[in-house]
């Protein structure tokens, strides 16, 4: 079993994060860089539109030199950037722009912006450097509760960078405090972490805590269990119920059902292009 989820982990940073390293946003000079990687996590949330992504990572580029210096901050970098968001929303045919959970929203409330949270909180260092720190400082708790203080960013999209970090800067074995924070809950994983548990009313934390006993069974790295079940459920198995009965085999340390799943769904692709070839002129 170890080896099928190390598979599911080299697929995500291949195919989906297709990042090695951070050695790119961990210095201060390109924090900005370190901002547009942080918008494939912040726009992460259910029911947000993939363009909203699409369009920070644009604002922020188009205001790249503008942005280079970083020892001029106040509101009207905010709404520089906010606008250029908008533009580029438009450009894509969108005009709702969802400002009470967008992090890059200049509106007042309890929240702050990303731009401000990257000047003000960060400690002058690029925010991946920062969040870095605080993990190696075991301070997982501390680093998490501040990423929330970011409009629109809650515990799913926190936890989620905060546990691709841990894994991309390869920590050190040992004891972490909260290192339950390192598991974001998704419907996938919640669904994986019911099964494991044989329980259909657990709390989001227990849910954690059966992955993380999980990995410590199976000898895997912090957090890549996590990443198999969401691979799992969103990119290979199809439909709930496969991926309940994979679930199943990988809780049961079932091998052979396992594989019979995955031969099945070989055979299901395997079909399905064969009729998308049907269909060449």
């Amino acid at each position: 079993m170890e080896s099928f989820f190390n598979t599911l982990n080299s697929y995500y940073w291949e195919n989906i994060q297709e990042r090695r390293n951070l050695s790119d946003l961990i210095d201060p000079d390109p924090w900005i860089n370190a901002l547009i990687h942080f918008c494939n996590y912040a726009f992460e949330r259910a029911g947000s539109p993939a363009v909203y992504r699409e369009a920070a990572i644009e604002a922020l580029q188009e205001n790249y030199q503008w942005l280079e210096d970083r020892q001029r901050w106040g509101t009207g970098i905010e709404n520089r950037i906010f606008e250029s968001f908008k533009a580029a929303c438009g450009r894509h045919y969108i005009n709702k722009y969802n400002e009470k959970l967008n992090p890059l929203s200049t509106i007042e409330g309890d929240y702050i912006s990303l731009l401000n949270f990257a000047w003000n909180v960060a400690d002058e260092k690029s925010v991946t450097k920062w969040a870095i720190d605080l993990i190696g400082a075991d301070e997982i708790k501390n680093a998490f509760d501040s990423l929330r203080r970011i409009r629109g960013v809650g515990d799913k999209i926190a936890s989620f960078y905060l546990r691709d970090l841990f894994i991309l800067t390869n920590q050190p074995a040992g004891t972490f405090r909260d290192v339950y924070l390192l598991q974001p809950i998704d419907v996938w994983t919640e669904r994986a972490a019911k099964v494991l548990l044989n329980n259909t009313h657990e709390t989001k934390r227990q849910c954690a805590q059966a992955l993380i006993d999980l990995e410590n069974e199976l000898g895997l790295f912090r957090g890549v269990s996590n990443i198999g079940f969401w691979v799992l459920g969103a990119e290979i198995v199809d439909g709930i119920s496969t991926y309940i009965e994979a679930v199943k085999a990988i809780s049961e340390r079932n091998r052979i059902n396992l594989r019979n799943i995955v031969m099945r769904q070989i055979t299901e692709e395997r079909e399905w292009l064969m009729f998308l070839e049907s269909l060449l002129p």
